[in-house]
């Protein structure tokens, strides 16, 4: 049996391909209506859906984003109805159908007509996952709704539909009744739009059922003025046709609706028919014609590697070189159609191992949602007391969580006092040590006119011993360490060769002290820090545009 193309329609309120998109973006950077600008969105979500599903998906997010946020209720559906719609024509069913349901789910979707080509498209949604009794139940409940709507244009559409799923189903008898009734339907309304669709299906079932009558109802398709509008269905008429024909015997009329067919897709334009060029041969194979079958054989295969008949033309080619009497070529074309046939049969294998486990899964989901239907039911029985539970742990962790936090805000303040208080000690011992290395720098001065008389250096060198500068100095660095506790270990291990006046010097430096401050406190000279500094920086590896104490701090 040949394969039988069947067209299906969805209900897309798209705008025409050649609508001016710009003039669209133009109202819309214009509009000072935000209820307005959500309409647009989703005039433009429906210009880009047949073209460019990321722009149509972006204009559809800003029309549910707006809407969400004016409480726009109308927009929001549209917006729903729209999303679902683009999911659908990227063939992605699951997410498609959940768009669908949160826009039926709405209380204030009950346009019957909208909700006529929701029900419609969820089953569409349900046909892409290849479940064919949910498709079947929803055009269902399409058709009652179809009824009370306005437009009987939907229940012609939602009949074609049905056709499809019941084919798909494997019923093609009962799938030409529907095919029927919506192309009845179709001529009743005038559907042009739609009718070439459903005549294509009717060839093709036509064909396919060889009913002694399906000559009669070719015909009376091509009588319908309407549904041979379309060249590309008239096409196909001819062409089933022709296969009728072929089927019946009648090779003199089969070759002139295979010549027919040819005629009109060579006035589209369009490429050579490989089905055409089959038919051909088959006829000339079948009038003993061997070497122009062979010919056109041949010239399918060479020229169509991806005809979708391949092994009803390897096996009328082997039979072709058979009756001409070349049974290597036979024997050799035979070969090729029985390694197609047994790829094909490890695919068909590999296909059903894929089905069952996704029926296995299928079933195992099943039961896992009944599972949980009846531990939400177990649930609902201790709601109440789970409420009550959650209620006292709700205060005690809050109660625990008050307590904790007034814990670590108090420790947190006396860390802070006690952080102030050590850096208030450490300021104010290197201020003692600048005023009393200052203050001994002053007696210095004043010595120096004294510096002759030996009692008087005797009494400089007293004074100085007393008053411990070492011990004052190893205080600093004591007091400095508690609070920047691993500073100098850290110093240490960049720098080993680091001494301890350098690193003296560093801490002071990582205080910020000024040079005359730092000079002070050491009992230096300006000139020896800015040259320790300078030490500090070479031993450090710091180049010229790292600040030291900047880098100090960082430790």
């Amino acid at each position: 049996m040949r394969k039988l193309f069947l067209l299906a329609f969805a209900f897309f309120s798209t705008l025409a391909f050649a609508q001016d998109r710009t003039k669209l973006l133009e109202r819309l950077s214009k509009q000072k209506d935000d209820t307005a600008k959500v309409n647009m969105y989703g005039k433009l979500a429906n210009a880009y859906e047949s073209i460019d599903y990321g722009r149509a998906m972006q204009n559809a997010d800003r029309m549910l984003r707006l809407g969400q946020k004016l409480n726009y209720v109308k927009g929001i559906q549209s917006a729903y109805g729209s999303k679902a719609r683009i999911f659908l024509l990227m063939e992605k069913p699951d997410s498609a159908l959940y768009f669908f349901r949160k826009q039926l789910n709405n209380p204030f979707f009950k346009d019957k007509d909208k909700v006529t080509k929701a029900y419609s498209n969820i089953a569409l949604a349900w046909q892409q996952k290849q479940q064919f009794d949910s498709a079947f139940a929803y055009f269902d409940k399409a058709i009652e709704m179809s009824k009370l709507s306005r437009s009987k244009n939907y229940l012609c559409v939602i009949l074609n539909n049905m056709g499809l799923t019941v084919h798909a189903m494997g019923n093609p008898e009962k799938s030409l009744d529907y095919f029927q009734q919506a192309y009845d339907c179709m001529i009743e309304n005038r559907d042009t739009e739609h009718l070439p669709n459903v005549v294509n299906n009717l060839a093709s079932l036509y064909a396919a059922s060889k009913k002694t009558n399906s000559d009669a109802m070719f015909l009376r398709l091509l009588k319908d003025s309407h549904s041979i509008a379309d060249e590309n269905v008239k096409a196909t008429v001819f062409l089933n046709l022709a296969h009728f024909y072929s089927s019946e015997g009648n090779l003199d009329k089969s070759e002139v609706f295979f010549h027919r067919a040819d005629s009109v897709f060579k006035r589209m334009k369009a490429p050579e028919n490989p089905e055409i060029l089959h038919g051909l041969g088959k006829v000339a194979l079948a009038r003993g014609k061997f070497i122009q079958a062979i010919s056109d054989f041949e010239r399918i295969k060479k020229r169509f590697p991806d005809y979708i008949q391949t092994e009803m033309l390897l096996h009328d080619l082997a039979q072709a070189y058979h009756e001409s009497h070349q049974p290597e070529k036979a024997r050799a074309i035979y070969e090729e159609l029985l390694a197609m046939k047994e790829q094909k049969r490890s695919l068909e294998v590999q296909q059903a191992i894929t089905k069952a486990q996704e029926n296995i899964n299928f079933i195992s989901k099943e039961s896992e949602i009944q599972q949980l239907k009846l531990e939400k039911d177990v649930l609902s029985a201790n709601q109440l007391r789970n409420l009550a539970i959650g209620i006292a742990l709700f205060v005690l962790i809050s109660f625990g969580s008050w307590f904790y936090i007034r814990k670590e805000r108090a420790k947190r303040q006396i860390n802070e006092l006690l952080l102030d208080q050590k850096n208030r000690k450490i300021a104010e011992f290197a201020e003692k040590l600048e005023y009393r290395n200052k203050l001994i720098a002053d007696i210095e001065a004043k010595f120096e006119t004294f510096k002759e008389e030996q009692n008087v250096q005797d009494l400089k060198s007293d004074i100085i011993d007393n008053l411990d500068l070492t011990g004052d100095g190893e205080t600093f660095s004591h007091y400095f360490e508690d609070q920047h506790k691993g500073f100098y270990a850290a110093l240490k291990k960049i720098a080993p060769d680091l001494t301890n006046n350098d690193l003296r010097l560093c801490s002071l430096t990582k205080l910020r002290l000024s040079l005359k401050e730092t000079a002070n406190v050491l009992n230096l000279s300006v000139d020896a820090v800015k040259s320790g500094r300078y030490r500090i920086r070479k031993k450090l590896s710091l180049s010229l545009e790292d600040n030291l104490s900047d880098f100090l701090n960082t430790l």
